[in-house]
């Protein structure tokens, strides 16, 4: 979300006077956070369990799923992979940490789903997020891997698409965001989370590879 969010900024304090901070980190990091009282007034999470957990614990007011994002098989720009079938014949497939990467989870249980999983389990080299796993692809350390239609549009050319992965095959990937119960600024927070559905971030959103939620 960084890179998409910081377009934003200028756009939002402009609109309404009010200046973001923006601090940037990995879901379960700001969660825990969260958890232990900092003064966070919006949370913008890349995995639903981590709100649903600030949720149950009574700590986020007016949560609401606001993007869509998708599973894809990237490649190098030297790799001869055509399609998920070619998997089987290339050494190294990058994926993120199925045990704390949410896009890890996603590309197991699509595996998993697709009868690939135990064929291919020899080959995984596992990231500690998204932006590694695309970092050794573009840089050919890894032939291949699965990475979100985000990160394939961020990484501007210096990977291929192969395919975009049949989104039956694994859970909805969401973004939810919430307003903190304990925050000074709800009304600020609140007018963040408008702006963030308006039409002018839609359209920044998508540019960037995702898509508002239905």
């Amino acid at each position: 979300l960084t890179d998409v969010l910081n377009e934003l900024e200028p756009v939002f304090e402009k609109e309404t006077g009010i200046d973001l901070d923006l601090q940037y980190g990995s879901s379960g990091t700001l969660k825990e956070q969260i958890k232990n009282g900092a003064p966070i007034d919006v949370f913008f999470s890349a995995a639903k369990k981590d709100m649903d957990e600030l949720v149950a614990a009574g700590l986020i007011a007016d949560d609401q799923i606001l993007l869509n994002n998708q599973l894809v098989l990237v490649k190098s720009k030297s790799s001869k992979v055509k399609s998920l079938d070619d998997l089987s014949s290339i050494q190294y497939i990058a994926v993120g940490d199925p045990a704390s990467v949410p896009v890890g989870k996603y590309t197991k249980e699509a595996l998993q789903n697709l009868g690939m999983l135990e064929t291919l389990n020899g080959k995984f080299t596992y990231g500690k997020d998204a932006s590694q796993v695309l970092s050794w692809i573009e840089l050919g350390n890894a032939e291949a891997g699965f990475v979100y239609y985000s990160d394939y549009v961020r990484s501007e050319g210096k990977v291929d698409l192969v395919e975009k992965i049949d989104a039956s095959k694994y859970s909805k990937i969401v973004y939810p965001i919430g307003v903190v119960k304990n925050s000074q600024k709800q009304e600020e927070a609140k007018k963040f989370i408008e702006f963030l559905n308006s039409d002018k971030a839609k359209a920044e959103f998508e540019k960037w590879g995702f898509s508002l939620a239905q």
